[in-house]
């Protein structure tokens, strides 16, 4: 616990010295190494009100409360959602800043409470397709909030018009065996729905992940920022830019390391 609150303090340093009111977060949720994933899970970092402060961000995201089997949005403090990761996976973060219009253009909809709960569909699916209106993800609630942002929509056909339009694609996941395809029709939570037939003979999904989600936001803005913190061993390995560290986290000319405190 201590080691995800250095990270935490680490990513809150760089958060308050950019002072912009949102980013886009991702985290390493999940051991995702057999379908060539390292991110699971992305959601909204934010100020706590409307604007930039000094307070502790906070994360808004969608997340699957298996309580009550169903889809919620969340706001999490980021020491929160740092620990949301899985103990067989390295820890790793990814925060992108959109330019500083495009960020406040996105408060009014990422502060929105009944804007976020009009884009929940009902239907959690893990592995949602990326175009289905029946089913839903954690990041697709995601990406489809910014179109409210930027695109005006106002539900999710509309959501998902303006990202094709856009030029949106998801992440495709390819499944190395036939036997995930049975696991995902059988267990909760997942399942085959709306999946086009010629995907699923090819054992693949497309899904949104925050690896589209993040590919998107370079496209769209390019004048967007990355930086990738990751733990290794007693030390946090720091990248700038959109060239991702490698599987072991292994530091290159320019990156910087953040040794942690014992």
């Amino acid at each position: 616990m201590d080691t995800h609150l250095q990270m935490a303090a680490l990513i809150e340093q760089e958060w308050q010295a950019r002072a912009e009111p949102v980013a886009l977060i991702s985290r390493s949720g999940l051991n995702l190494s057999a379908i060539a994933h390292r991110y699971s899970h992305a959601g909204f970092l934010r100020a706590p009100g409307h604007e930039a402060s000094t307070l502790p961000p906070q994360v808004r995201q969608l997340y699957f409360d298996c309580d009550t089997s169903q889809p919620r949005v969340f706001d999490e403090g980021l020491a929160g959602f740092v620990r949301g990761v899985a103990n067989d996976t390295l820890a790793r973060f990814s925060v992108v800043w959109w330019p500083a219009a495009a960020s406040q253009a996105l408060v009014p909809a990422v502060s929105n409470d009944q804007r976020a709960l009009t884009l929940v569909s009902p239907t959690y699916q893990a592995q949602a397709h990326v175009w289905s209106l029946d089913t839903q993800n954690c990041n697709q609630w995601l990406v489809e909030m910014m179109a409210t942002a930027f695109g005006d929509a106002r539900d999710r056909a509309a959501a998902q018009r303006w990202l094709r339009e856009q030029g949106y694609t998801g992440s495709t996941i390819q499944l190395p065996w036939v036997g995930w395809l049975w696991a995902a029709a059988l267990m909760p939570h997942m399942g085959l729905q709306d999946h086009p037939e010629d995907d699923l003979h090819a054992r693949r999904f497309q899904v949104s992940m925050p690896e589209s989600v993040e590919r998107f936001v370079r496209q769209r803005w390019p004048q967007a920022e990355r930086v990738e913190w990751c733990l290794r061993g007693r030390e946090v390995v720091v990248r700038r830019g959109w060239t991702p560290l490698d599987e072991h986290c292994s530091p290159a000319v320019g990156d910087e390391r953040k040794p942690l405190a014992y």
